[in-house]
């Protein structure tokens, strides 16, 4: 993707001392059956002939004058490994909401949902070869993949995520810092019964930049530490929201 992020002034949006990590450790026995399912679901040679393919993917920019700043990119699952990653989110079972998660000290944001982080270095590497050839650009920075945290979220009937900011997270390697949010819808309105559920991007305390409906497949990255924007994931109404995230890692480029 062309094109150089700018960065909004989003200091009166910021929640001060940045939002709490709510996802818990990673649970090793369940971290081992969701790797053999991803295994199922993506195999070597699925991933060998859909690696480059970027033509039926298409990237909208979400705020037209901030060029990478909010981009939605479809189809970067299909809607059958979308229904069997939602069977193995189901299968393994997901935490349910702490109470600190259900009631916030100030500044901290309400959240209610299933959640569960894991390693997987196959699914890092299947996401990373679709999305490399149509990663946003960062000045004087460059894509060099994933935080090795997933998480798996599962929002039912009632259930939101409040008003927050994500923190930017330091690589292993000097220059190396997180750029953005990455969440990938598993289903979308109307599938799996879905209604609400939308990300909610806030200009101010009371206007709304942009509204992103969740769509099977779909990706969504958001510009986030120094430059995110306060933003909510809005109450479910009715059915069941399935949702994939980690955040992408970028490096400072040598001059």
């Amino acid at each position: 993707m062309g094109g150089k992020s700018k960065v909004l002034d989003t200091s009166k949006n910021a929640l001060k001392g940045g939002p709490r990590a709510p996802d818990g450790g990673v649970d090793v026995s369940k971290e081992s059956e969701i790797i053999k399912q991803h295994f199922h679901i993506f195999g070597k040679q699925h991933v060998k002939q859909d690696s480059h393919n970027t033509e039926f993917r298409e990237v909208r920019e979400m705020v037209p004058d901030q060029t990478g700043f909010i981009v939605a990119i479809s189809n970067l699952l299909s809607a059958s490994e979308c229904a069997k990653l939602r069977e193995t989110m189901e299968g393994v079972g997901l935490n349910v909401a702490s109470q600190a998660d259900l009631n916030p000290r100030k500044n901290e944001a309400y959240v209610d949902r299933e959640s569960l982080t894991f390693r997987d270095a196959a699914l890092e590497n299947v996401l990373c070869s679709r999305l490399a050839p149509l990663m946003p650009q960062v000045e004087g920075r460059e894509f060099v993949g994933f935080l090795p945290r997933w998480r798996y979220y599962i929002y039912r009937k009632g259930q939101s995520f409040g008003k927050h900011v994500d923190v930017a997270t330091k690589g292993s390697l000097p220059g190396e810092e997180t750029e953005y949010t990455l969440l990938v819808y598993l289903n979308g309105q109307g599938e799996c019964d879905l209604e609400g559920g939308e990300t909610i991007f806030w200009a101010t305390a009371r206007k709304v930049l942009c509204e992103v409906s969740p769509q099977t497949g779909m990706c969504l990255l958001h510009a986030h530490g120094r430059r995110c924007l306060l933003h909510e994931g809005a109450l479910v109404r009715k059915g069941t929201k399935y949702v994939l995230r980690t955040d992408v890692m970028y490096r400072r480029i040598s001059s």
